[in-house]
C-alpha cells in the first residue's frame, strides 16, 4: 500500500512539472509568472520580495537532487524548495 502512495505523489509531481511550472525549465531559461498558488505567509513573503504574476524569473540552477531551485527576479536572488516551486506556473518567454 505503501507503493501506491508514492507512485501517486510521484504523478503529482510530474503533472506540475508538464503543466508549465518552474520546474519544467531547465538552467538558464526565462519566463514569466503566470499564477502563483501559494498562500499565507509564504505568498506575503514572495511578494514582498518582488515575486509576482507577471513579473520574468530566471532559473539560475537546481540542487542537487532537484530538491529546491535557485531563481533570479530583478535584482533579487531566491532559494525556492521544490514544494512551492512546483505552485509557482510559469510561461515561458519567446
Amino acid at each position: 500500500m505503501g507503493g501506491f502512495i508514492f507512485k501517486r505523489k510521484k504523478q503529482q509531481a510530474d503533472n506540475a512539472q508538464t503543466a508549465g511550472g518552474l520546474f519544467g525549465l531547465n538552467s538558464g531559461e526565462s519566463a514569466v509568472i503566470s499564477k502563483i498558488e501559494i498562500s499565507g505567509n509564504a505568498a506575503a513573503r514572495l511578494n514582498s520580495l518582488g515575486v509576482s504574476v507577471g513579473k520574468k524569473i530566471t532559473v539560475l540552477s537546481y540542487s542537487l537532487f532537484k530538491s529546491s531551485v535557485l531563481i533570479g527576479c530583478g535584482a533579487v536572488r531566491l532559494g525556492i524548495r521544490k514544494a512551492l516551486a512546483v505552485l509557482i506556473e510559469v510561461e515561458k518567454c519567446a
